[in-house]
């Protein structure tokens, strides 16, 4: 019976035993597990987190109804400003802390309810250019400089007689005159210029050439007038130039030309109308711009209204005109009132008519009819002229 009874008594301690060794592995187990393992099993199998309900705006960020607190809590002046929604309400908190949005820059030009520029958009770009508004029939387009201007022109003379550079009278046939202006120092306003006319002479006896037949002419006189001009300020202008009158047939010869007249001169000028402030851009209108000048003659001679050579002295000037009609058609005249070295008066020169421009499609394109008068103011000697022009103004 002992024996029987240790026997049974000695199988219940082995299984007790047992347990307790296999309960004291597993609790072992559990406390030697580390934190960084068991915190990566619960992120590598997290448990699924319903959607946080919508809250008021001004809540704090625990949802409502919420029994556990995730993460710390923020008070809200530190939280960054979230933009209104589409209706103006401000976005619904959540649990976790919105992150802060940066705002695009707003184009300065874009009107109401433009859409904001793309994130890669220069903050300053340019604005976009405008397109140009359709030109009128016969307008120029206004580019903002031009290198070159003038006039060129050919005037015919029906009737009357002038004075060449070697004192004698003749009958011109016509004239072809070429102004031109060119821009030498732009950022200072100054330009050179070169006036020159070309003058032929009617058919006469001993003054001919037979092979030309019907349009008999002789070449007579060909005259140049070259120097710089500099706008200094505002609408003045002042000049520097040097003439040339130079005789192409004959004088007192019957077989040679010759004679000329030739000299310097100074003059300022000060322009009228505001066609002047369109000086070297292709609206300048140069037949249009009105001025008044004065000037000198440093040197060297000329021709009086007689034929008698004279040195002459200070001068006068005035380019006028008088809108008939609009800017088509209207009255000019230019005048010069000169004096010789010793302040006498000497010469007047007009030139006086009605100027017509008809095509709208070509509107530099002008006619002229006239008259070109030479007063002797000495000799109370007149040389008149009746001419009608053609003229394109660049």
């Amino acid at each position: 019976m002992i024996c029987k009874s240790s026997r049974v008594f000695w199988v219940r301690w082995l299984a007790l035993s047992c347990l307790l060794i296999v309960a004291g592995c597993d609790h072992t187990a559990g406390f030697l597990r580390s934190p960084s393992t068991e915190t990566t099993e619960a992120a590598s199998d997290p448990p699924p987190v319903d959607p946080p309900p919508e809250s008021a705006p001004g809540n704090d960020l625990v949802p409502a109804g919420s029994d556990a607190l995730v993460g710390p809590r923020v008070e809200e002046s530190l939280l960054p400003d979230v933009p209104p929604g589409p209706s103006g309400e401000e976005s619904a908190s959540s649990d976790v802390l919105p992150k802060p949005r940066v705002e695009e820059p707003a184009r300065p030009d874009a009107p109401p309810g433009e859409a904001s520029p793309p994130a890669n958009a220069p903050l300053f770009a340019p604005p976009p250019l405008a397109s140009s508004p359709p030109l009128k029939p016969g307008s120029v387009a206004a580019d903002p400089v031009s290198s070159v201007w003038g006039i060129i022109g050919l005037e015919g003379f029906p009737y009357g007689q002038t004075i060449a550079s070697n004192g004698v009278e003749y009958n011109q046939l016509f004239s072809l005159g070429l102004d031109f202006n060119i821009w030498l120092w732009r950022s200072q306003r100054v330009y050179g210029f070169a006036d020159s006319t070309f003058w032929g002479q009617k058919a006469a006896p001993g003054i001919t050439n037979p092979k030309q037949g019907m349009f008999d002419f002789s070449k007579r006189e060909f005259d140049l007038n070259i120097g710089t001009a500099w706008n200094y300020y505002g609408n003045w202008e002042l000049r520097t130039f040097a003439y040339s009158f130079n005789n192409l047939n004959r004088g007192d010869s019957q077989v040679s030309p010759q004679g000329f007249n030739d000299g310097v001169g100074l003059e300022n000028r000060y322009y009228l109308n505001p066609t002047y402030a369109d000086l070297g851009t292709p609206a300048f209108d140069k037949a249009r711009a009105t001025f008044l000048s004065f000037g000198y003659y440093p040197t060297k001679s000329m021709v009086d209204g007689s034929g008698a050579q004279f040195k002459p002295g200070a001068f006068l000037r005035s380019y006028l005109i008088w809108e008939l009609y609009g800017p088509k058609c209207y009255l000019y005249t230019d005048d010069t009132f000169l004096t010789d070295k010793g302040m006498r008066p000497a010469l007047f020169t007009t030139d006086t008519g009605i100027a017509y421009r008809p095509f709208d499609k070509l509107p530099r394109v002008e006619f002229r009819l006239g008259t070109q008068d030479i007063i002797d103011l000495l000799n109370t000697d007149v040389e008149a002229s009746v001419y009608v022009a053609v003229r394109w103004i660049f």
